[in-house]
């Protein structure tokens, strides 16, 4: 071989070289982040789970779960534990988990004693090792509130940041809680319609959206303004996740709409509804949530209803009649 051709050949074997480091990193949860992390289930802190419960399992059509008496919920400090009674439903893909202190400590019972009776905690699967993510969350300013360093779960409060705590679970307690979706009863109100997305008001959209997408890993997202009717607006963000369930953090605009109602009543972040695609299913569903006592509200579309049922479960349920688009 000629010095040429080995002059040539050196060349191109230092470009490639110089390729392979300058591929970009994958996404997901590679550097400790969750990125889009699957969601599993939303809980909501309530004073009595067991008339928590009959308000949900009439809405929803399912029956009253068995209560949990003594849900043991772990402190960072090693030190005693707060106790919950706790009950879970599940939907289509999606568990809705309710909790009521019996301790007067804990994560549990400082939401409610603060907040009321609030959306809590948003729970999503860690695919890597547990506590370098726990980590990752504490160090993008979360404060740990739930679970010690052995745990393979936790509370990471970031109600100050976008509404809820966020829960991060291990991969084989997710796939725990999904067999538990997937061997549950059917809904008579929604059937196996699908969960497609969580809302979240917020004061500043701008600012919890940057959050949001920081303490994920995730990619900052156009915040994009949407008209709603009677001359309002939301200003609006989403991500989905990898279970293909979205997570809206919505901010309202001038003049009366769901969203400010429920920011007004809150008078913070915080957990405004779950939405639920149902298809051609769209006008008889909407008839029994209206039965079942729901106040219908205008969407930003004519395919969206919000029905409100924040007395009784501390939430507004979204209907879609199909997937939805950002405008």
């Amino acid at each position: 071989m000629d010095m040429k051709m080995r002059r040539m050949l050196l060349t191109m074997l230092v470009a490639a070289m110089a390729v392979s480091f300058c591929v970009p990193a994958a996404t997901g949860q590679s550097d400790e982040h969750l990125g889009a992390a699957p969601i599993s289930h939303i809980g909501l802190a309530v004073p009595d789970v067991k008339v928590a419960a009959e308000s949900y399992s009439i809405v929803l059509g399912l029956p009253v779960p068995e209560i949990n008496e003594s849900l043991a919920l772990a402190s960072p400090d090693g030190g005693a534990p707060a106790i919950a009674r706790a009950a879970t439903f599940t939907l289509a893909n999606f568990l809705i988990e309710l909790e009521e202190p019996k301790t007067k400590f804990g994560p549990v019972f400082d939401v409610l004693k603060n907040d009321g009776a609030v959306g809590h905690h948003l729970s999503v699967g860690v695919a890597g090792p547990f506590a370098p993510a726990r980590d990752r969350l504490i160090a993008e300013g979360g404060k740990w509130a739930g679970g010690t360093a052995s745990t393979s779960w936790s509370y990471v409060d970031f109600r100050d940041a976008f509404g809820l705590m966020l829960e991060p679970i291990s991969m084989s307690i997710f796939d725990n809680l999904n067999k538990r979706v997937l061997s549950g009863p059917i809904s008579t109100t929604f059937g196996k319609h699908p969960v497609t997305s969580v809302g979240i008001v917020v004061k500043d959209v701008e600012t919890s959206s940057k959050r949001y997408a920081d303490v994920f890993g995730l990619t900052r997202m156009t915040v994009k303004r949407v008209p709603i009717g009677g001359g309002s607006s939301v200003k609006t963000v989403r991500w989905i996740h990898e279970n293909h369930i979205a997570v809206e953090l919505d901010e309202p605009g001038e003049g009366p709409s769901p969203y400010a109602a429920t920011l007004r009543f809150r008078g913070r972040d915080a957990l405004h509804r779950i939405g639920i695609e149902v298809g051609e299913d769209f006008d008889a569903i909407a008839r029994i949530l209206s039965d079942k006592g729901g106040t219908r509200l205008d969407g930003p579309s004519k395919d969206v209803a919000y029905f409100d049922f924040t007395p009784s479960l501390g939430l507004v349920l979204e209907i879609d009649r199909k997937p939805t688009e950002l405008p």
